[in-house]
């Protein structure tokens, strides 16, 4: 089954002019059971979208029906391994530098170094290079809590780490707002979380993608030895204070990054990187679009005026289960507790 198009698949523009006919064909990912089975055939032509106005794209002329093309006989089937993965990332983050700020652009920012203002300013001064446009899919709220949590899953994961799909990576601390996100970008990289929260968190890091959720409370380092096999090639610390408890979990020359600024003394040739986020525009936008399609979320525990700052602070302090936004209606100012 086949329908000829009628207008330009992109810019609708009805000029189509034809530019290659290779006859009738046979749909190429139909396996048939036996010689006498039919296999579906239709016209391979392709036009060009033709116009002043028009957008040129080059298509096919007739749209086949897809349930055919790829049902059950369809033989291809893809995969991705670290090498594609990071090719991929580099491919986005150079066509997102291309793309120049303008003026009125709606954006979001980790805005280091500080200039002449303080995180709470009405205004901000930002470096273009540490800008990132704000996707339209996600709320205000959430781009505000986004930028510093995820540049530093992204820095631990990506840079110290070098996780790659299929391996084990342990996020000790993955409860709160960066912890998430850490688990989250894993994920998102094809790595097998395990990850330690309280129990009442466990469900919800689990839907972020996490293979395993231990309870922080007990020995989970023996958990993950038993778990990978004699402990995870990969390990990140989240959580303040234990990051000499993570490295128990960590297999003999493997790696251990820490967000927490604790790292401690190599052992057994396992390698620590302390790792403090830096500003990046082009990676906060490649961030950004897993953002927009739902990849990547950000919980939110409150949003309170701006005169409601300290108790906004004492929320953070006493461990909210999200993060706090600070908004001066109607949005102008943002301060994320991650």
């Amino acid at each position: 089954m086949y329908t000829r198009i009628e207008r330009c698949r992109i810019c609708g523009n009805t000029d189509l002019a034809p530019v290659l006919d290779l006859g009738e064909q046979m749909l190429t990912g139909v396996f048939p059971r036996s010689r006498a089975q039919a296999v579906t055939s239709g016209p391979l032509r392709l036009v060009k979208c033709r116009g002043d106005d028009a957008c040129g794209l080059l298509q096919l002329e007739h749209t086949f029906d897809f349930s055919e093309m790829y049902g059950d006989n369809y033989g291809y089937r893809s995969g991705l391994n670290s090498s594609m993965v990071a090719h991929l990332q580099a491919k986005v983050r150079r066509i997102m530098g291309l793309v120049e700020l303008r003026e009125g652009d709606e954006v979001m920012t980790h805005p280091l170094p500080l200039r002449r203002h303080g995180t709470w300013a009405e205004k901000v001064l930002a470096p273009a290079a540490a800008v990132a446009v704000r996707p339209p899919e996600a709320s205000w709220e959430a781009c505000g809590a986004f930028p510093i949590p995820a540049l530093t899953a992204a820095q631990a994961l990506d840079e110290a780490l070098g996780i790659e799909s299929g391996g084990w990576v342990v996020v000790n601390g993955a409860g709160g707002v960066t912890g998430g996100l850490l688990v989250q970008v894993a994920a998102a990289r094809g790595a097998r979380v395990i990850a330690t929260a309280s129990a009442k968190k466990a469900e919800r890091i689990r839907d972020y993608g996490a293979s395993e959720v231990l309870d922080y409370h007990g020995d989970w380092p023996a958990l993950v030895r038993e778990i990978t096999g004699g402990g995870a090639p990969k390990a990140v610390n989240a959580a303040p204070g234990q990051a000499a408890t993570t490295l128990k979990a960590v297999a003999d020359g493997g790696r251990l990054a820490t967000i927490t600024g604790d790292p401690p003394r190599e052992e057994r040739g396992v390698a620590v990187s302390d790792v403090y986020v830096r500003p990046d525009g082009r990676q906060l936008s490649a961030l950004a679009e897993l953002l927009a399609h739902g990849t990547l979320s950000v919980p939110i525990a409150s949003v309170r005026p701006l005169e409601q700052a300290a108790q906004a602070l004492r929320e953070v302090v006493a461990g909210a289960d999200g993060a706090i936004i600070l908004s001066e209606l109607p949005r102008t100012a943002f301060v994320s507790g991650t």
